[in-house]
């Protein structure tokens, strides 16, 4: 008992004097913590279909607001963020057909959750319909979200944080997708 305990304290105080340098895992806890309310930016976009929105650029900094977000894939709050610092992106669909979109954050170690419709950081679970942390092929510890679908009218708020708490970096966020077309006509000759 004595051994372990002296174990656990040589590993705290590991961590806390810089020697880990591993990302922490992100677990879920049960309650979420209270955001702090200041001004983080939103950057509203119209997405008509086809070509995909331009590039979004922002920066998550001491006058964003924090929240405690999710984990991947909409999971429970998470024990690791649970004071990031946040920007928005709402955008709305205004092409008739359906619409189908991929957003990928870079910059920082950036988390990035979509919710349909509104976003409420006191409510992270509410209306989420994807999130993710890191993704394989985006440069840094960049997030993805991929073929996020949109319906004419629908307004879909991709939320850009950190992982860890209280981390500032600017961000760049990139569309790709089209809308897809439908064939009127064929004929082979």
């Amino acid at each position: 008992m004595y051994l372990k305990a002296n174990a656990a304290m040589a590993m705290v105080l590991a961590l806390t004097a810089g020697a880990a340098t591993a990302k922490q895992a992100d677990t879920t806890q049960a309650v979420p913590n209270a955001p702090v309310p200041n001004a983080s930016e939103n950057y509203p976009v119209s997405y008509p279909g086809g070509n995909p929105p331009a590039a979004v650029t922002g920066a998550l900094d001491a006058d964003d607001s924090s929240y405690n977000r999710l984990t991947a894939n909409c999971g429970g709050v998470s024990a690791v963020g649970t004071a990031v610092l946040y920007d928005t992106i709402a955008v709305t669909y205004t092409g008739t057909g359906t619409g189908l979109i991929t957003l990928t954050t870079t910059g920082g170690d950036t988390f990035l959750t979509a919710y349909n419709g509104t976003f409420n950081p006191a409510a992270p679970a509410t209306n989420c319909v994807g999130s993710n942390d890191d993704t394989t092929g985006v440069p840094g510890n960049g997030s993805q979200l991929a073929n996020v679908t949109f319906t004419p009218g629908q307004t879909v708020i991709f939320v850009v944080s950190s992982f860890d708490n209280a981390d500032q970096f600017s961000w760049t966020a990139d569309f790709t997708g089209t809308t897809p077309v439908d064939l009127q006509s064929f004929r082979i000759e």
